[in-house]
């Protein structure tokens, strides 16, 4: 079993910084504090998989750790804004941790946006810093986030995270900033208040960087609340690990990625950008694993036989608000199927399907109303 075991689940649905128990251990509730427990408490245990291998709690804990004694280094205060360069790797979520570790704001963005885009980003967060991947594949990024921070009046800092070092960039590889393994035990001190806040941006169809999309800020406590309904309706634990093809860069990929896995004090698989063949190896290396994917492929994984067994399945369905939701088509699925309902940035829901049919929201059937016409109401979703 590669899970955390049950005794590493804290209570969740508390603002990040607020204390709780976890065992015999007192720490921060949110996302880096859940790393931090699991470190104490199972240090071995497998936390995280990607296609660069296995990643143990301790290792996870150590490096969130260590990139927030970088992050104060380089002179950034807590309350800060950094852009973070979401990819599905495990280091883009411990980075994340990690930020919010030190107290700073991140603010998450898909990887591939070109300069402009970035520099727009930027201005409209008023970030200080931008971190992000220096290549995934054959895709390199270091020149984009140079000339992103050339444009912009507010980066000052800028850092990659591998594979590979940028010139002009921080290194912030776990290579590079993880201390020896006589500075363990003092790196998984505490660190003070976590930060509270996650930023993710709503864009419209068409994004225009500086004037079209909006931040949407979200409390861990929102997160979490969003994250046990999640775990409730697909059965989330430590038996089975889960396998994500979510990008952790919205709010629905948090929910159904790195705070839906350490919440369950399961393992997390992050898979993307999506190649059929590593799926497939993917799937094959976790036997018996539940499956997040976008609801648009589902009818593939139906045809590669994907949606035989007995974990969950979480359809992942966008809608640009809930008078938009429409119910997901239905599939022959031996697998109980989970439908998470996406409403822009601001929530999302889960609902176990009946019958292999998906059903209506209990939260939905007021969608006449003006409060929900106007999608005003889904803001209190999931605080």
């Amino acid at each position: 079993m590669t899970g955390m075991g049950p005794v590493d689940q804290p209570q969740h649905n508390r603002a990040g910084g607020e204390q709780v128990h976890a065992g015999d251990e007192q720490v921060h509730a949110g996302l880096d504090g859940l790393l931090q427990t699991a470190a104490r408490v199972c240090p071995a245990a497998i936390l995280f998989r990607d296609g660069e291998g296995a990643t143990t709690a301790e290792q996870a804990a150590l490096y969130s750790a260590a990139l927030a004694e970088q992050f104060r280094q380089c002179g950034l205060r807590p309350g800060e804004k950094v852009l973070l360069i979401m990819s599905a790797r495990t280091i883009a979520v411990l980075a994340l941790a990690g930020a919010l570790r030190a107290g700073l704001v991140p603010v998450l963005l898909p990887c591939g946006l070109g300069p402009v885009e970035l520099a727009g980003y930027a201005k409209a967060s008023a970030a200080a810093a931008l971190v992000g991947p220096a290549h995934l594949g054959h895709q390199d990024y270091g020149d984009s986030y140079l000339s992103a921070a050339a444009l912009s009046e507010t980066i000052r800092l800028i850092a990659t995270l591998g594979p590979g070092c940028v010139d002009g960039a921080a290194d912030f590889q776990a290579s590079a900033i993880v201390p020896g393994t006589g500075a363990a035990a003092s790196s998984l001190d505490p660190a003070g208040p976590e930060g509270e806040v996650v930023v993710t941006f709503e864009r419209p169809a068409h994004p225009a960087p500086a004037s079209g999309a909006a931040l949407v800020s979200h409390r861990q406590s929102a997160i979490f609340s969003a994250v046990l309904q999640l775990a409730s309706e697909a059965q989330l634990n430590p038996s089975r690990p889960l396998l994500s093809t979510l990008v952790p860069a919205t709010f629905a990929g948090l929910v159904a990625g790195p705070y839906a896995a350490l919440t369950a004090a399961a393992s997390l698989t992050l898979h993307g950008p999506f190649d059929a063949a590593e799926f497939l190896r993917a799937c094959d290396a976790e036997p018996g694993a539940h499956l997040a994917a976008p609801a648009a492929i589902a009818p593939v994984l139906h045809e590669a036989g994907l949606t035989r067994g007995d974990a969950s399945l979480i359809l992942l369905s966008r809608f640009v608000s809930p008078a938009a939701f429409t119910l997901p088509a239905p599939l022959a699925c031996e697998r109980p199927v989970v439908d998470l309902s996406a409403f822009g940035e601001t929530a999302a829901l889960a609902h176990r399907r009946e019958g292999g049919s998906a059903v209506w929201p209990a939260e939905l059937r007021d969608a006449q109303s003006l409060a929900w016409r106007d999608g005003r109401a889904a803001l209190s979703m999931n605080k």
